[in-house]
């Protein structure tokens, strides 16, 4: 017993005479200045050439912006900026009503490998056509989607008063329009997350995934209520028996 508590004294000794060794600093994240309003936030992301790329918020005043060198996405824009033109690989995450108060038109540079815009409008290259990002301050009253589109991401606009959708389209993640007051929905439309009109939505006969009974959207069995339009003016409504509990939870306009 005597000889391991000799061990033990002698390895906790030869511990304390060790020289610390100092830890190494923590390797900073990189950073980079501030440019012409624009202040940028660090990512893992890279370029196809493998050049850092940078997250990017502009705080200027200015009302028509342009993203500068190696920006990946722009997070949030000013209430001073109306219009922004994409270069490089820049692409746009200010979706959101707060992040891009006044935006109202975004172009972009020809050669962008991911992006282009028609008429003010932000899509995805390629075919089928994705729809990423309708401006909220693009004061158009009318606006048809381009034809082979297949998804609309943001369309967050209430100066429109008629949105005409193309055969094409198969997903609606957010359609936010309060003056528009019929919306019809294509054959091959499958997903729908949110759709807030001012009025009635109706739906192509040989659509397999929803239907319309007396204004109301519901999926094709009726086992979930989609939308009840803000204009209906029923006094009182029924929800159908075969809607599923919990089914009723998506309705907008109720």
């Amino acid at each position: 017993m005597k000889h391991v508590k000799r061990i033990v004294t002698m390895i906790l000794t030869t511990a304390l005479l060790l020289p610390l060794v100092p830890m190494q600093d923590v390797q900073a994240l990189p950073t980079r200045k501030p440019e012409n309003g624009w202040v940028f936030e660090w990512t893992h992301d890279y370029s196809d050439d493998m050049v850092q790329l940078w997250d990017a918020t502009y705080t200027g005043k200015a009302t028509r912006v342009t993203t500068p060198k190696n920006v990946c996405e722009v997070k949030k824009l000013s209430d001073t900026v109306k219009e922004l033109h994409l270069t490089g690989e820049a692409c746009f995450g200010a979706t959101q009503k707060k992040d891009a108060r006044n935006l109202a038109k975004i172009t972009v540079d020809a050669n962008h490998p991911r992006l282009f815009a028609k008429d003010g409008v932000l899509y995805a290259k390629g075919k089928p056509y994705f729809l990423m990002y309708y401006p909220v301050q693009k004061k158009d009253r009318f606006y048809t989607v381009l034809p082979g589109t297949e998804e609309i991401k943001e369309l967050n606009n209430n100066y429109l008063k008629k949105l005409t959708l193309p055969d094409s389209l198969k997903s609606i993640w957010q359609i936010r329009t309060k003056k528009v007051k019929t919306l019809h929905i294509p054959t091959k439309v499958n997903y729908i997350y949110e759709i807030d009109i001012l009025g009635e939505i109706t739906v192509a006969k040989n659509n397999k995934f929803f239907t319309n009974s007396k204004g109301v959207l519901f999926n094709k069995k009726k086992t979930e209520m989609r939308y009840y339009p803000a204009t209906k003016k029923d006094k009182t409504y029924t929800i159908p028996k075969n809607v599923k509990e919990g089914g009723a939870s998506k309705i907008i306009n109720t």
